[in-house]
């Protein structure tokens, strides 16, 4: 069973039992160098934890290429071009995930316009959605030697408008509205982790149904089409009874993440971005929803690996900080509990 557990402190090491390595020649001349390493063997504070949550029949195969002193991996870059085309074309992903067998050559032009990959591609998509908002993108306008001028005019306009580039101001600049796929994963993550951890410390039971039982609508269907627990309890019922007693706006709700749910199914590629998405976001709603209860991440530990299912890591983390308001209980100080 997973377990989330409180730091131990010492008065006069402020970092025993909160940071430690068996290498490093600081930690090797303290002298707490062995109960430290007790305390902490096997444990990271959960600033430092891992979360992947793609499952791993989706793990990308390539390696990472050397382009021009550049670093970068296939997967990934085809990832941030589904990512950046969904947001500048109003949640819709590409028909096709390939960007062809000149691939290399974007990332070249993104550095040739000293940008980011991120700025670069976002950049050159919208500057054509704005010339042809009728036509398809098609990738070749990313590896086309005339896409680096392009892209260093708007950025160079950007900086001068908004004092930054890239995908923001991109959105500002074309009044743009439509979230990120990053966002919209960190919106429903945030809602999950508050209403669970909330439970615990309420001591109300059933904390995950409950969660979808009030708040399936508020949900993002990409969120809800790759959560185990709501597909298992809540979408596969609905499959198979389709319950009269359902809300129009409910079935409505359920056919979406059911049609997202098969298109991920049928482009493992996508599935991937959207897998990726969520785990990228884990540390940034993790720490809102510490800062909901008074925490911070510094102030628990987990074993050093990588979190692979997020509602369980929620539970977890609820019953430490239930328990931790319990200690304060005892001890007769204010507290969280029953309010």
């Amino acid at each position: 069973m997973e377990r989330i557990a409180r730091p131990a402190l010492h008065v006069k090491h402020p970092c025993f039992g909160l940071e430690f390595d068996r290498l490093s020649p600081e930690c090797q001349r303290c002298a707490l160098y062995v109960r430290c390493g007790n305390v902490l063997n096997g444990m990271v504070t959960l600033d430092k934890l891992e979360f992947e949550l793609t499952p791993k029949s989706l793990f990308a195969k390539d390696v990472l290429t050397e382009i021009d002193d550049v670093a970068v991996n296939r997967t990934n870059l085809e990832d941030l071009y589904r990512r950046c085309y969904y947001t500048v074309y109003g949640h819709k992903w590409p028909s096709t995930s390939g960007l062809g067998k000149e691939w290399q050559n974007i990332v070249l032009n993104a550095k040739a316009a000293n940008v980011s990959l991120n700025t670069f591609i976002a950049t050159v998509m919208a500057a054509y959605k704005i010339t042809h908002p009728k036509d398809p993108f098609y990738v070749n306008n990313l590896t086309a030697p005339s896409s680096v001028k392009k892209v260093a005019s708007y950025s160079k306009l950007l900086k001068e408008r908004y004092g930054h580039d890239g995908i923001d101001a991109l959105g500002m600049f074309t009044k743009s509205e439509a979230p990120r796929i990053e966002e919209q994963m960190l919106l429903s993550e945030t809602l999950a982790g508050r209403w669970i951890v909330g439970c615990k410390i309420t001591g109300h039971p059933g904390a995950v149904a409950s969660l979808f039982q009030r708040n399936e609508l508020k949900f993002d269907p990409h969120w809800l089409a790759i959560e185990p627990v709501y597909i298992e309890t809540v979408l596969k019922p609905h499959v198979e009874k389709h319950d009269v007693n359902e809300s129009a706006e409910i079935k409505a709700h359920r056919e979406r993440v059911l049609s997202t749910h098969s298109m991920l199914k049928k482009r493992k590629s996508l599935a991937r971005t959207v897998f990726s998405a969520r785990s990228q976001i884990m540390p940034i709603a993790l720490k809102s929803v510490l800062k909901g209860v008074g925490h911070v991440p510094e102030n628990f530990l987990h074993a050093d690996k990588a979190v692979t299912d997020a509602l369980k890591f929620w539970n977890v983390l609820g019953l430490a900080v239930q328990q931790w308001e319990c200690l304060k209980a005892l001890r007769a100080e204010p507290h969280r509990l029953w309010r």
